[in-house]
């Protein structure tokens, strides 16, 4: 993999990062013999929590999980047995632990929020509001609640326009704030996603955002960006930035200054 697509990849927003380098940049997707490799290397010690293996369905290993107008869709990758490696399938069900009905198979799975968002829309017919604010990532709560169901089909903070921070204007055009804000340094917006995600007392960020320091370090519109994320986020802030001053963000926030990070989408906000 050259540089140039590599650096482009680190600050791809996806869904899962273990398949962030083998998702397609300009579609957002990741094809099953990806999947398989990462499957079969999960031998390995792993750290988080919950593991993969707590949150599979028996043997199948959920890919995504999205609730919409009463249904459960999900895509998974399960063992063929007698064979070697396993399939991807999608399906849908009537209720978070109901038995369903098989979709037609899928060539390759969403890792991104716009793949996403297109993938529920087509499987649910619907027009792209009702998707924004009807759908809700399951399969998000479920990482952050040690692998259990909600006891709900719409937990209010997985909606998918709070969960992905999507935007829809007037005529329809769609916009995550995931992706970097037009004139925005990339890796100072990828930590600003971090402290979001991560951030357990937002207050600290907050004052940041509303302050005039924003604007310097983040630009105008970048300053705009973040004050729509907080929103999203429920959050509750005012249109306008306060008079006050703030120190920058890197001197606020220092454990980012010098770490590498990658936008892993609602990685780990409780």
């Amino acid at each position: 993999m050259d540089a140039f697509l590599r650096k482009k990849q680190s600050h791809m927003a996806v869904l899962d990062d273990d398949f962030r380098w083998d998702t397609d940049v300009a579609t957002g997707l990741i094809d099953q013999a990806a999947i398989q490799r990462q499957v079969d290397s999960e031998s390995r010690f792993i750290i988080d929590f919950p593991s993969h293996k707590s949150m599979n369905l028996g043997a199948e290993r959920p890919l995504y999980e999205v609730t919409f107008d009463g249904k459960i869709y999900r895509a998974l990758f399960r063992p063929v047995a007698g064979r070697e490696g396993g399939e991807l399938i999608r399906c849908w069900a009537p209720g978070l632990r109901s038995d369903g009905w098989l979709r037609d198979a899928p060539a390759a799975i969403p890792n991104t929020p716009r793949a996403l968002l297109e993938e529920i829309q087509a499987l649910a017919q619907s027009d792209l509001g009702s998707i924004l604010t009807g759908a809700f990532s399951i399969l998000h709560y479920r990482r952050q609640h040690g692998a259990r169901y909600p006891d709900v089909l719409d937990p209010p903070a997985y909606r998918f326009d709070v969960v992905f921070l999507i935007q829809c204007d007037a005529d329809g055009h769609v916009s995550t704030l995931y992706e970097t804000p037009k004139g925005v340094n990339p890796e100072l917006w990828t930590m600003f996603l971090t402290v979001l995600d991560r951030l357990g007392d937002h207050a600290k960020l907050i004052r940041y955002v509303l302050s005039s320091r924003a604007i310097v370090d983040f630009g105008e519109h970048g300053a705009r960006a973040m004050r729509d994320a907080l929103r999203l986020r429920g959050l509750g802030i005012g249109e306008k930035p306060s008079v006050f001053g703030s120190p920058p963000f890197i001197s606020l926030f220092p454990m980012f200054a010098e770490r590498t990070l990658a936008r892993n989408v609602f990685a780990s906000c409780a």
